[in-house]
């Protein structure tokens, strides 16, 4: 019985422990969106300007792209880290 319970508490030290860190990489991935729109808006500009390659602004669109992914994919963790802490705390409906 001892055992069990030591096995639950882990099981909900480490969800819990997830949760803030997958709640971290959200505040993470969401400033990288912010810079990445912002390096994507100078590029832009500077193409439509002509002082910037076509590469150059597809490099910035790429990296965009690859930020909102991360975004995504972060905000994604935190739901499912957060699902699995509730079924650890017996609180999932």
């Amino acid at each position: 019985m001892e055992e069990a319970r030591e096995k639950i508490q882990l099981q909900i030290t480490q969800s819990s422990y997830k949760v803030t860190e997958s709640m971290k990489k959200q505040v993470a991935t969401q400033d990288n969106v912010l810079q990445a729109e912002e390096n994507l808006r100078y590029a832009t500009e500077g193409f439509e300007a002509g002082v910037i390659s076509s590469t150059d602004l597809l490099g910035a669109q790429t990296a965009w792209l690859s930020a909102k992914s991360e975004a995504i994919d972060a905000s994604i963790d935190v739901k499912l880290c957060n699902l699995y802490l509730q079924k650890s705390l017996g609180t999932l409906k």
